[in-house]
């Protein structure tokens, strides 16, 4: 223990808690010996709030409450959902920047990459649930994907499009094509985002996309001209499957055949319908979420089915665990819709969600080993 001033003792879960003078909770496992220490961490809001500890009462609904010295009464609970808020540059427990672009992570790796706006890239150790933020691209807006084990190719809004290197935190500039072609896509407001769609080949998406070769560094333009209507706000990449693309604009639902590299509109919205986000589940289907709520479009036969519900009438993001659930963040809660069983799961403060978290405007989601990121 870090304190030898202990002012509360309880036995809960069978586990000893002990409440120390200013050292936070130590827990103590008793058949092993192993303590773990909660304590109270600056812009952590699941740490403790205070760590002087007066008492402890255990619930009948095995719940544990702490009282504190300055702090009041809390209750101490595991929970299925963490926020991870910003955080003091360089500390290892959060976010340089709040709002997150994009997240990559690269298969049989830890490390998950995110893009942040105006926070440069950070790295978060699933292992050791820890954060390392990249000073070098402080001030940045990330979106970004893999290319091999050393470097991710990021794009910078406003920059243009950077390896950049993982040991030397060091960025070079890929020139899309030649300068003229490059500068209109990349600096004048708007983004390039980023697509890894067959392991030598990443897709430039704008209104001009393009299909890189990152091994011989060639340029191929993604066919559009036979699109009846131009692309509307971002190309934003939803999935792919086997020879396919997946991708969505404001309006559409596309899909490039890796083949011939021709975009392909496979759905277009009715009227005054938008397209928020969009997130294919592990039978292909491709859920869409909008300003009218909650749809699901199915690729092998055209068709589109309304979801209705009394609960969101519009869904700002959507992601598929690829297990039967699929997550739906809008301006004001967080829910989850059970594909086969057909029902909603609202979360709130209770599952470790709180007000400030919910996605207020679209976002990329990335789920590995049975957890799902939400941003």
């Amino acid at each position: 223990m870090q304190s030898n001033i202990v002012l509360a003792l309880a036995e809960y879960d069978g586990h000893i808690w002990i409440g120390t003078d200013g050292k936070g909770i130590a827990v103590l496992n008793p058949e092993n010996n192993q303590m773990d220490v909660l304590t109270h961490i600056p812009g952590d809001a699941y740490s403790l709030p205070s760590n002087s500890i007066l008492s402890f009462y255990a619930d009948p609904e095995n719940g544990i409450w702490a009282g504190s010295v300055r702090s009041g009464m809390f209750n101490i609970k595991e929970v299925g959902i963490k926020l991870y808020a910003d955080a003091l540059l360089n500390a290892d427990y959060g976010l340089s920047e709040k709002s997150v672009l994009s997240l990559y992570q690269e298969q049989n790796e830890k490390d998950i990459w995110i893009g942040t706006d105006g926070g440069g890239l950070n790295v978060f150790n699933a292992d050791t649930n820890k954060f390392r933020h990249i000073p070098s691209t402080y001030g940045e807006k990330v979106a970004s994907t893999g290319v091999d084990k050393n470097h991710l190719l990021i794009s910078l809004f406003g920059n243009g499009i950077f390896f950049y290197n993982k040991q030397t935190e060091h960025c070079t500039p890929l020139v899309i094509v030649n300068d003229d072609i490059n500068n209109r896509l990349c600096q004048q407001g708007k983004t390039v985002n980023l697509m890894q769609n067959t392991p030598e080949t990443i897709l430039l998406l704008s209104e001009s996309p393009y299909s890189y070769n990152w091994k011989q560094k060639t340029f191929t333009p993604i066919h559009i001209n036979h699109l009846k209507d131009a692309i509307v706000g971002q190309l934003l990449p939803i999935c792919v499957k086997e020879t396919f693309s997946y991708l969505h604009d404001s309006k559409c639902i596309y899909r490039i055949d890796h083949n011939d590299n021709t975009l392909h509109v496979l759905y277009h919205c009715k009227q005054d319908t938008m397209i928020h986000s969009a997130s294919a589940d592990e039978k292909g289907i491709i859920w869409i979420g909008g300003n009218y709520g909650l749809g699901s479009f199915s690729p092998n036969d055209g068709s589109y089915t309304h979801i209705s519900n009394s609960l969101i009438n519009e869904a700002m993001s959507v992601a598929s665990d690829q297990h039967g659930r699929l997550w739906i963040g809008n301006n004001e809660r967080l829910l989850s819709w059970m594909t086969t069983q057909k029902r909603f799961i609202l979360y709130g403060v209770p599952d470790g969600v709180a007000l400030t978290s919910i996605c207020r405007s679209p976002a990329y989601f990335h789920q590995k080993e049975m957890y799902i990121w939400v941003v």
